[in-house]
């Protein structure tokens, strides 16, 4: 659902110029020799149906049901200036790899999707020394000259939290939270 699902559709014997493909609650539209299906509304299921244009005439070659699923929500990663995905899980982060760096939104590898997700914009937690935080805003996916230059400022091992992602994209736009980002 909100997603454009690349199809291959064949039929035996016929050129796939002469198929028409069309599902209640979906849209289709031809990409080279593939079909590009979006799912539209809240439809938990829709059904595909086929027809050829044969000697003038069109004669349907079957349908099929599908499920539909919404698509997972995505992982908030730093995506570092030579292309890498950072998460806390990977270990510390040293200050010089934050120059050029970009907060993203993305499936992980361990999902086989490829959607664009925009950072809209995102918060940055700095830890003052005295216990309490203090907060930047971002410009869009990029870390603000604000942010940047306390980030140079901080002593190793210093808490730095990214919070309040949002973003927008194939997830119908929705705006859901992330877990925080935490940067030691």
């Amino acid at each position: 659902r909100g997603y454009n699902n690349i199809m291959q559709i064949a039929v035996p014997g016929v050129s796939s110029t002469k198929l028409n493909v069309s599902a209640s609650g979906a849209s289709f539209t031809r990409n080279g020799d593939n079909w590009i299906c979006k799912v539209e509304g809240s439809a938990a299921e829709i059904t595909i149906n086929v027809s050829a244009n044969t000697d003038g005439r069109s004669v349907s070659m079957g349908s099929k049901s599908f499920r539909v699923r919404t698509l997972p929500t995505p992982t908030a990663f730093i995506k570092l200036s030579n292309g890498d995905l950072w998460t806390a899980a990977k270990g510390g982060i040293k200050k010089s790899q934050l120059d050029g760096a970009t907060v993203v939104a993305e499936y992980g590898e361990s999902e086989n999707l490829k959607a664009n997700f925009r950072v809209e914009s995102f918060e940055l937690s700095i830890s003052d020394g005295r216990g309490g935080f203090r907060k930047l805003g971002s410009n869009g996916n990029k870390f603000s000259d604000a942010q940047l230059q306390q980030l140079k400022n901080l002593r190793s091992g210093s808490p730095v939290i990214i919070s309040n992602i949002k973003y927008s994209g194939a997830k119908s736009g929705k705006n859901l939270p992330f877990e925080p980002l935490i940067l030691k």
